[in-house]
């Protein structure tokens, strides 16, 4: 399978998962990325990244709507760079799942990068969104590296381009998420890891760092 149709497969299978996100302060508005990571009834939650959502007013947007559903900020985490909405939503929703290591995914392996991309620098069209998602194809760069926050904290280095927007979006390996991107340092992209989500999850909830407890189980906690 060529990369091209690698990239129409991935975003065929996952980009009804993948939201937009506008939070929107006074004079100045933010895009970025989310993706839908549990429904229970009308409740639905979207994984993000916490400077993404520092507006007074967050709004949503599902792939191919201009519909916007007003988003509460049901956990936020400034270190790790990570965040939890909640929307009410009475569709049923396709969702991500999370792969629950991001180390053992080796270097030059596949992933793809699903976001929204803002075209900030399209002669200053700063009021024009994207409706649809797109997927970025790249490849695992190095091991996992600590994060500048906290060492604690590991991020997953990666090839897939970035531009305005695509903070918040999946890092899909194998249909799975095994990161969140969050930054782009001197053209090298980075995405929290499946571990560090894990971590922030326990101290969202009050779990001890040695308790066994998956990303799925605690997500159906919350």
């Amino acid at each position: 399978m060529d990369a091209l149709e690698k990239v129409r497969k991935i975003h065929a299978k996952h980009h009804k998962s993948i939201v937009l996100i506008l939070s929107y302060n006074g004079d100045w508005n933010k895009v970025g990325t989310g993706f839908l990571i549990e429904q229970k009834g009308n409740r639905c939650l979207v994984m993000t990244c916490y400077h993404v959502v520092q507006g007074q007013n967050v709004r949503v947007r599902l792939a191919g709507s201009s519909f916007e559903y007003v988003a509460q900020i049901l956990y936020e985490h400034e270190e790790s760079d990570l965040a939890i909405l909640e929307i009410d939503v009475d569709l049923e929703q396709p969702l991500l799942k999370f792969r629950e290591s991001s180390w053992d995914v080796g270097v030059e392996e596949e992933v793809f990068l699903g976001v929204y991309y803002h075209p900030e620098m399209m002669g200053g069209l700063t009021n024009v969104v994207c409706l649809n998602p797109t997927v970025m194809p790249g490849e695992i760069c190095a091991s996992l590296a600590e994060m500048e926050t906290n060492p604690q904290f590991t991020e997953v280095v990666h090839s897939c381009g970035s531009l305005g927007g695509c903070s918040g979006g999946p890092i899909i390996y194998e249909s799975e998420v095994i990161g969140v991107h969050y930054q782009c340092q001197t053209q090298i992209e980075c995405a929290v890891s499946s571990e560090t989500v894990n971590l922030v999850m326990k101290t969202w909830l009050g779990i001890a760092n040695d308790v066994d407890c998956t990303i799925e189980e605690m997500i159906s906690m919350l």
